[in-house]
């Protein structure tokens, strides 16, 4: 593709992004819930919105992080963060198909898994679809680090949503983390992927250290120990995108590598250049993607 289409695509793409969001949660299951959250276009932050220096050949283009990442400010009592939500239907083409069969899919393996004891499982059985929360988090590093990413996914009906609560510096962890508790309230079951010893934990640690408290009462089915159990003899590891590798055949291009993210994020809060920051959120979109296929065709094959 030329580069001047290409350019035309990307802007094309983060347009019709950012028109999404200005509307993000009408007409969906979640927005009595959101609208209690006093949505604002809060004064920017000149911490995070100086403009930045971004090299495209010769030109030298200037981004803020609104202009980089399109989303709406949402106010909790303890501050603002940015929510940015996405359909799948805008990021797989696929994503049609899945959407349709997915509630038969589930179906489907509740009733084949109906002698399972598992008490995550036992939720699964019995769960409606729309009542499931995908989740996944990026964090500052281990020990007690910020967190500053919190992905979710849930279903519709008519499709999936995406919501990506992003701390733009390190004091809107403690509202993003506000703001996902009572998010949490509103489900019955958690999928994750090694969110039993890592997400959640994590999530929970960085509540109690933000005077949050999130409580660990919603079931979690952790599909790296369901992927352990059924698809190990045909992976080398079971890592997330091994399996999207030697499962459903496709590779991640143009990713950033998950050691590399905690880097990233303390530069862009250091400098305000936000030009990694797109990258960061589309690793932690594509991980929810994954979690979805596999919730929708491990059980099949078992």
């Amino acid at each position: 593709m030329p580069k001047r289409k290409k350019i035309e695509a990307a802007d094309s793409y983060l347009s019709r992004l950012e028109k999404q969001n200005r509307s993000a949660l009408k007409n969906t299951p979640m927005t009595e819930f959101l609208e209690r959250s006093n949505w604002s276009r809060s004064d920017r932050n000149e911490s995070i919105s100086e403009p930045t220096l971004m090299i495209t050949g010769n030109k030298v283009e200037y981004m803020s992080i609104d202009e980089a990442v399109p989303g709406q400010v949402t106010t909790e009592r303890d501050g603002d963060f940015l929510l940015i939500k996405q359909r799948f239907r805008d990021l797989r083409e696929d994503a049609k198909e899945t959407v349709k069969s997915f509630p038969a899919r589930l179906k489907n393996a509740q009733m084949q898994h109906s002698g399972i004891t598992n008490h995550d499982f036992e939720t699964l059985k019995t769960v409606h679809p729309s009542k499931i929360l995908f989740l996944d988090i990026e964090t500052c590093g281990l020990s007690n680090a910020p967190l500053f990413l919190i992905g979710v996914a849930y279903f519709t009906g008519e499709d999936f949503s995406f919501l990506q609560l992003f701390a733009r510096n390190y004091c809107e962890e403690r509202p993003l983390l506000s703001f996902f508790n009572r998010l949490l309230s509103q489900y019955d079951l958690l999928v994750t992927y090694n969110g039993k010893s890592f997400d959640l934990p994590y999530i929970i640690t960085r509540g109690n250290a933000n005077k949050v408290r999130i409580p660990n009462c919603v079931p979690n089915l952790d599909l790296l120990h369901e992927v352990r159990r059924i698809w190990r003899p045909r992976l080398p590891n079971c890592k997330l995108q091994t399996v999207e590798r030697y499962i459903y055949g496709r590779k991640r291009r143009g990713d950033i590598h998950g050691n590399d993210i905690p880097q990233v994020y303390n530069e862009f809060v250091k400098t305000g250049n936000a030009g990694m920051i797109r990258t960061i959120l589309k690793h932690n979109i594509l991980d929810v993607i994954t979690m979805i296929d596999i919730i929708t065709d491990i059980y099949a094959g078992d």
